[in-house]
């Protein structure tokens, strides 16, 4: 019998993702999704992470194709890369891979395709690194029977996928042939045949009796670092009606209070975990990009003079609030450093820095640490002005308003930078919103140009998705524009970076 341990070394780190609106839609989606991770994982087949569900307004409104192509998981992969939703892992790490799980609505758009087969590719990051993943056909079915059925079917491609990756090389791609059951790795961590494995927990599809202790309970708080919705899974509703009323009554009291962080998180580095300390998210840090890496250290060194003990009573004062996520100072810092290394600011000489929309400021942290002048401006927000002071950045309330002067802030900048922007959109009754015309943009454009910026200047935006016509993309019209007037565009990205010789008027 092979265990996980074999010849090709230590397990590998999977982080597993599930697209299509099919995982959401359907009642028994979550927990099908959960099932398939807790196997791999009791199979020994690697460490897994849930990662994500990801699903693109398109694929619900029929507006978008159904058949993905290659170029575009590349894509949307390298978007989550450059929202903080994917960990860019380094250096095409031999054993670390991204899967992806996609609903019966979703299909690879490839002449070979064929639905007994399963597919390992790879694509060079924007950092250049070889990101390396897989995709599993359709594993969702509406019936008890065909749950079963296509877990098992998912379960054993995933296994196929994670063997024929961990053999290539860095840079190959390849169809890979699904067995017709699991193997399982090692029969004494094989879950049971007749029951559905949800975090910790055994469902016996053939009894309609139920019972839950609190301990289980406790298990499922431990070992789902996302955000909890319990919904029935056939046959067993009842106990699923008794769990979740039991985690509902539990959630807000166990994010307030202190408790050890389970192995799961102390290894998931692929979104904010704002509940834990500095020092457990440096280890999760560390587990994802490896322990010797140099940013460790110099992430360590920025956060130098931050208190994890005020960040301790923020936990508990705003467990509440939709900013909670940025008290994740570790996270942030992480990938704000990611940014400004990517706009050349850790060795340049010291420059004067706008950064609009700062939330709370730690774009300016890692700008200050590099000896730049930063000022940070956004809404008033009390999370946000509240993380801010801990770091002890400069930030001040200001509005970003269509078609009106930028405010003079008695200095002029360098650089102007905005990251996810929120500012271009105007708010409509019914709480949805419409975004800035190419009009309002250039108006502002021009006013930075002729107001904001000292030459030598640079602006660079990071654009947030717009929905038009039911398709969530980004400005294209904008990102055009500035394209003819000489800046450098990414459009899967959605990134604006102007270099500006000297002042223009743009047309």
């Amino acid at each position: 019998m092979v265990t996980g341990s074999d010849s090709l070394g230590t397990l590998p780190l999977v982080f597993a993702s599930f697209w299509g609106r099919r995982w959401q839609e359907d009642p028994s989606g979550g927990q099908t999704a959960s099932a398939i991770v807790n196997i791999l994982k009791a199979m020994g087949v690697a460490t897994v992470l849930q990662s994500s569900f990801y699903t693109r307004g398109g694929w619900i409104d029929g507006t978008n194709s159904s058949a993905l192509s290659f170029s575009f998981v590349a894509d949307a992969l390298q978007d989550l890369i450059e929202r903080g939703a994917v960990a860019d892992l380094p250096g095409g790490d031999p054993t670390s891979y991204f899967l992806i799980f996609l609903d019966n609505t979703l299909s690879i758009r490839d002449e070979t395709a064929i639905p007994s087969r399963a597919f390992h590719g790879y694509f060079d990051t924007m950092r250049g690194h070889c990101f390396k993943y897989g995709i599993v056909p359709d594993a969702v079915a509406a019936n008890e029977d065909g749950i079963r059925e296509n877990i098992s079917r998912a379960v054993a491609a995933a296994q196929a996928i994670v063997v024929a990756m961990r053999k290539s090389e860095a840079s190959q791609s390849e169809w890979v042939s699904i067995p017709s059951k699991p193997l399982a790795l090692d029969e004494r961590r094989a879950p049971r045949p007749d029951g559905i494995r949800w975090p910790s927990l055994i469902i016996e599809n053939r009894n309609p009796r139920f019972s839950i202790k609190d301990a289980d309970i406790e298990r499922c708080l431990d070992e789902l670092a996302a955000p909890l919705k319990i919904e029935d899974v056939p046959g067993a509703s009842l106990f699923f009606r008794r769990a979740a009323s039991l985690i509902d009554s539990r959630v807000k009291e166990r994010n307030g209070t202190t408790r050890p962080a389970s192995l799961v998180e102390l290894r998931d580095f692929s979104r904010p975990l704002s509940r834990l300390t500095m020092t457990e998210r440096f280890t999760a840090l560390e587990a994802t990009i490896g322990p010797n890496h140099s940013d460790i250290a110099l992430v360590k060194k920025i956060l130098a003079g931050v208190s994890d003990a005020a960040f301790a009573e923020m936990r508990k004062t705003y467990i509440d609030s939709g900013a909670y996520g940025f008290v994740d100072v570790v996270y942030w810092a992480y990938y704000k450093l990611v940014l400004a290394r990517s706009l050349g600011l850790e060795s340049c000489p010291p420059v004067s820095i706008w950064d609009i929309g700062c939330g709370g400021g730690h774009f300016s942290l890692v700008c200050q640490y590099f000896g730049h002048r930063v000022l940070g401006t956004d809404l008033e927000h009390k999370v946000y002005g509240h993380i801010a002071a801990v770091l002890g950045v400069d930030r001040r309330i200001d509005l970003i308003i269509p078609n009106k002067e930028t405010t003079d802030f008695g200095q002029q900048f360098e650089i102007v930078c905005a990251s996810q922007i929120e500012f271009d959109r105007h708010r409509v009754p019914g709480g949805g919103s419409r975004p800035w015309s190419l009009e309002e943009w250039k108006f502002f454009l021009n006013d930075i140009v002729a107001r904001q910026l000292r030459f030598p200047g640079r602006i660079h935006l990071g654009l947030n998705y717009i929905v038009r016509n039911g398709e969530a993309t980004f400005d294209l019209d904008l990102m055009r524009y500035c394209a003819a007037h000489g800046a450098d565009v990414n459009e899967r990205a959605g990134i604006i970076d102007w270099k500006l010789p000297a002042r223009i008027a743009l047309s």
